[in-house]
């Protein structure tokens, strides 16, 4: 069967999504790299917390100052030409990738949403396991082996599903654009605050359900936008669509950054001011620098500043709770302006599932039916 029958993905939207995944992959390992470097790079250099947000904004704002230009090249030049030149890691996968495609209104895919979520789950559970068991631990091994079998499962069932995921598009679709990016960010604001109680003592589970709430959120808001963005503009334009959607969200992580950095430190600095003038002078502005700084300094001094070590780890969880809160402060206003703004599904309405892409020619250009 054709994918004009069956609503499947061509080969050309395969390797479009495969090498979609490819650049979000190196994004989000680079950003994991920078914060793991960040204790060491504030023990090493001396950055304080609000230098240490600096860094963090760099990439945000390089992102959000260069992703407009970006699309724009792409829709003037081509974005297959754009993406060879952008970078040697997906110059020879990116000839590959059609010039445009169109977008199609999915059904929701039950089998496929859970095996999505089992194999990510199982696969993060094995690599937390991993540091405390080592990689040939059993337990390790078959939550690896499982979450494998059921990323192998995944593949199949959206081979072999007429709309495959994602399903945020989809519930847009049927309840419209404003509850379900409403949902999202309320969603995102319970998991904020949640992380806004973690203290000192709080184990692994007190910060692992925020997170999966926070993500839940996330995707319940992000991807329906993302989805209107680009829908609602001409295929040509797709590129400043999608460079427009990826400017909001760069200036806003970039703002974000900044804001929230400035809480933490501020948090930080407040609590710990308490503390050090009772410090000697020579310790003093390294301990109220960072937390990263201050452990290093105790660590140094021994078993005898194990005092000094809690009141930087207590003072760093409670700035680490401010900016938490902040954030779900700014999640529930962003969730109201967004009840009032955004368009939602009009009555009457009922989704109407747009013709898929043809496909001609060996290369497998994609030739848009809008």
């Amino acid at each position: 069967m054709t994918g004009r029958k069956t609503g499947r993905l061509a080969p050309a939207q395969l390797w479009s999504l495969a090498l979609s995944c490819l650049a979000v992959a190196l994004v989000t390992a680079a950003m994991v790299a920078l914060y793991s470097a960040l204790p060491p790079i504030a023990a090493d250099t001396g950055a304080t917390q609000a230098q240490l947000t600096c860094i963090v904004d760099g990439y945000a704002l390089a992102l959000a100052c260069l992703v407009l230009p970006g699309g724009a090249l792409g829709d003037r030049y081509g974005r297959r030409k754009v993406m060879v030149v952008a970078g040697a890691v997906l110059a020879a996968a990116g000839c590959t990738v059609a010039e445009s495609a169109d977008e199609s209104r999915p059904a929701i895919d039950l089998l496929g949403t859970l095996f999505a979520a089992t194999a990510v789950g199982l696969i993060v559970v094995a690599a937390t396991e991993v540091p405390e068991h080592g990689w040939l631990d059993p337990r390790v091994l078959g939550l690896t082996g499982a979450g494998i079998g059921a990323c192998a499962v995944f593949v199949a069932v959206e081979l072999r599903v007429e709309h495959p995921l994602p399903v945020a598009p989809w519930l847009a679709e049927r309840v419209g654009l404003r509850l379900v990016t409403c949902a999202g960010l309320a969603v995102t604001a319970i998991g904020m605050f949640g992380l806004g109680m973690l203290t000192v003592d709080s184990t692994y589970i007190d910060l692992f359900w925020p997170l999966m709430v926070i993500g839940l959120g996330l995707a319940l808001s992000a991807t329906p936008a993302t989805a209107a963005i680009v829908a609602g503009i001409p295929v040509h334009k797709h590129g400043v669509a999608a460079a427009v959607n990826d400017a909001t969200r760069e200036v806003g992580a970039a703002v974000g950054i900044a804001i929230v950095g400035s809480v933490l430190a501020a948090g930080y600095s407040d609590r710990i001011a308490a503390l050090t003038p009772m410090l000697p002078e020579e310790i003093r502005g390294t301990v109220s620098d960072s937390l990263a700084a201050a452990l290093r300094v105790t660590d140094a001094i021994g078993p005898s500043a194990d005092p000094i070590a809690d009141q930087a780890k207590a003072a760093f969880a409670h700035g680490s709770q401010q900016a938490a809160i902040a954030l779900g402060v700014v999640a529930l206003i962003t969730a109201a302006v967004t009840a009032v703004w955004t368009p939602g599904r009009r009555r009457g309405d009922t989704p109407t599932p747009l013709p898929p892409p043809e496909i001609s020619g060996d290369r497998g250009e994609l030739e848009s039916r809008m």
